[in-house]
Protein backbone atom coordinates (compact mmCIF):
# COMPACT_ATOMS: atom_id res chain seq x y z
CA UNK A 1 0.00 0.00 0.00
CA UNK A 2 1.67 3.74 -0.76
CA UNK A 3 1.64 6.78 1.00
CA UNK A 4 -1.04 9.23 0.95
CA UNK A 5 0.25 12.45 0.08
CA UNK A 6 -1.63 15.01 2.64
CA UNK A 7 -0.28 17.76 0.93
CA UNK A 8 1.71 21.13 2.27
CA UNK A 9 -1.11 22.47 3.70
CA UNK A 10 -1.93 19.55 5.88
CA UNK A 11 2.05 18.71 6.70
CA UNK A 12 2.73 22.46 7.59
CA UNK A 13 -0.80 21.72 9.57
CA UNK A 14 0.62 18.52 11.38
CA UNK A 15 4.14 20.17 11.97
CA UNK A 16 2.54 23.69 13.97
CA UNK A 17 0.43 20.49 16.24
CA UNK A 18 3.84 18.67 17.19
CA UNK A 19 5.27 21.67 17.44
CA UNK A 20 2.41 23.02 19.78
CA UNK A 21 2.62 19.44 21.80
CA UNK A 22 6.06 19.82 22.03
CA UNK A 23 5.75 23.48 23.76
CA UNK A 24 2.86 22.27 25.61
CA UNK A 25 4.85 19.17 27.40
CA UNK A 26 8.03 21.24 28.26
CA UNK A 27 6.03 23.46 29.99
CA UNK A 28 4.44 21.38 31.73
CA UNK A 29 8.24 19.77 32.68
CA UNK A 30 9.29 23.01 33.70
CA UNK A 31 6.18 23.98 35.90
CA UNK A 32 6.28 20.32 37.10
CA UNK A 33 9.82 21.49 38.18
CA UNK A 34 9.83 24.86 39.33
CA UNK A 35 7.83 23.39 42.61
CA UNK A 36 11.00 22.05 43.84
CA UNK A 37 9.52 19.07 46.12
CA UNK A 38 11.32 20.23 49.24
CA UNK A 39 10.60 16.08 50.68
CA UNK A 40 10.81 13.12 48.84
CA UNK A 41 7.38 12.00 50.21
CA UNK A 42 6.08 15.73 48.60
CA UNK A 43 7.10 14.46 45.09
CA UNK A 44 5.62 11.28 43.83
CA UNK A 45 7.97 10.54 40.95
CA UNK A 46 6.61 7.01 39.87
CA UNK A 47 3.27 8.06 38.97
CA UNK A 48 4.55 12.21 37.39
CA UNK A 49 6.53 9.90 34.90
CA UNK A 50 3.16 7.68 34.63
CA UNK A 51 0.81 10.79 33.93
CA UNK A 52 3.47 12.07 31.85
CA UNK A 53 3.32 8.52 29.67
CA UNK A 54 -0.19 8.88 28.98
CA UNK A 55 -0.52 12.14 27.48
CA UNK A 56 2.59 11.35 25.10
CA UNK A 57 1.46 11.11 21.62
CA UNK A 58 3.22 7.70 20.97
CA UNK A 59 3.08 4.86 22.77
CA UNK A 60 5.28 5.09 25.72
CA UNK A 61 6.25 2.32 28.25
CA UNK A 62 7.42 2.66 31.58
CA UNK A 63 9.21 0.22 33.85
CA UNK A 64 9.64 1.91 36.75
CA UNK A 65 10.95 0.27 40.17
CA UNK A 66 10.03 2.24 43.22
CA UNK A 67 12.44 3.32 44.99
CA UNK A 68 13.50 6.15 47.43
CA UNK A 69 15.13 9.22 45.71
CA UNK A 70 16.26 12.56 46.90
CA UNK A 71 14.31 15.52 46.01
CA UNK A 72 17.05 16.58 44.04
CA UNK A 73 17.56 13.54 42.16
CA UNK A 74 13.88 12.91 41.67
CA UNK A 75 13.93 16.32 39.69
CA UNK A 76 16.77 15.60 37.66
CA UNK A 77 15.45 11.95 36.82
CA UNK A 78 12.11 13.61 36.00
CA UNK A 79 13.92 16.56 34.09
CA UNK A 80 15.99 13.94 31.85
CA UNK A 81 12.75 12.01 30.97
CA UNK A 82 10.82 15.50 30.14
CA UNK A 83 13.63 16.30 27.99
CA UNK A 84 14.15 13.01 26.24
CA UNK A 85 10.28 12.81 25.54
CA UNK A 86 10.22 16.54 23.80
CA UNK A 87 12.94 15.36 21.96
CA UNK A 88 11.48 12.54 21.21
CA UNK A 89 8.17 13.90 20.13
CA UNK A 90 9.71 17.38 18.11
CA UNK A 91 12.61 14.54 16.59
CA UNK A 92 12.67 11.14 16.23
CA UNK A 93 9.74 9.96 14.52
CA UNK A 94 9.37 7.03 16.91
CA UNK A 95 6.03 4.70 16.59
CA UNK A 96 7.02 3.78 20.18
CA UNK A 97 9.14 4.85 23.74
CA UNK A 98 10.63 2.78 26.61
CA UNK A 99 11.36 4.27 29.90
CA UNK A 100 13.00 2.55 32.46
CA UNK A 101 13.98 3.59 36.27
CA UNK A 102 16.09 0.85 37.74
CA UNK A 103 18.00 0.58 41.70
CA UNK A 104 21.30 -0.46 40.63
CA UNK A 105 22.91 -0.32 44.55
CA UNK A 106 23.20 2.92 45.44
CA UNK A 107 22.16 4.39 42.30
CA UNK A 108 19.64 5.03 40.01
CA UNK A 109 19.87 4.13 36.98
CA UNK A 110 16.90 6.12 34.17
CA UNK A 111 17.02 5.20 30.71
CA UNK A 112 14.41 6.56 27.65
CA UNK A 113 15.02 4.56 24.31
CA UNK A 114 12.66 5.16 21.10
CA UNK A 115 13.11 3.68 17.77
CA UNK A 116 12.92 6.52 15.98
CA UNK A 117 15.36 7.92 13.66
CA UNK A 118 18.48 8.38 16.00
CA UNK A 119 21.28 10.54 14.37
CA UNK A 120 20.88 12.93 17.78
CA UNK A 121 23.66 15.63 18.44
CA UNK A 122 23.64 17.02 21.72
CA UNK A 123 24.18 20.80 21.10
CA UNK A 124 26.15 23.13 23.23
CA UNK A 125 23.34 25.28 25.76
CA UNK A 126 21.15 22.65 24.22
CA UNK A 127 18.57 20.36 26.68
CA UNK A 128 20.95 17.53 26.84
CA UNK A 129 23.99 18.96 27.49
CA UNK A 130 22.48 20.83 30.37
CA UNK A 131 21.18 17.72 31.31
CA UNK A 132 24.81 15.96 31.76
CA UNK A 133 26.18 19.20 33.49
CA UNK A 134 22.95 18.92 36.28
CA UNK A 135 24.00 15.37 36.41
CA UNK A 136 27.59 16.09 36.98
CA UNK A 137 26.97 18.00 39.93
CA UNK A 138 24.60 15.64 41.15
CA UNK A 139 28.04 13.25 41.02
CA UNK A 140 25.82 11.33 37.83
CA UNK A 141 26.39 10.85 34.50
CA UNK A 142 23.98 11.27 31.49
CA UNK A 143 24.75 9.43 28.07
CA UNK A 144 23.50 9.74 24.56
CA UNK A 145 23.62 6.79 22.13
CA UNK A 146 21.94 7.50 18.76
CA UNK A 147 23.81 6.02 15.68
CA UNK A 148 21.66 7.00 12.78
CA UNK A 149 18.84 4.92 11.79
CA UNK A 150 18.29 2.86 14.95
CA UNK A 151 16.56 4.87 17.44
CA UNK A 152 17.36 7.10 20.55
CA UNK A 153 18.87 5.80 23.69
CA UNK A 154 19.43 8.59 26.57
CA UNK A 155 21.08 6.56 30.32
CA UNK A 156 21.17 8.54 33.39
CA UNK A 157 22.85 7.41 36.16
CA UNK A 158 22.75 9.52 39.41
CA UNK A 159 23.30 8.22 43.33
CA UNK A 160 19.82 8.11 45.01
CA UNK A 161 20.98 10.21 47.93
CA UNK A 162 18.70 8.79 50.42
Amino acid sequence: MGKINLGAGAAAERRERESELRNTLRSLCDVALAAGPATPEQFAFGPAVHRLAAVMPLPVLVDLEEMPLAPAVASMAYATICEALGNVVGHAGARRVIVTVRRHGPTVQVAVADDGAGGATPVLGGGIVTLAARAAVLGGLLHVDSPPGSGTHLALELPRGV
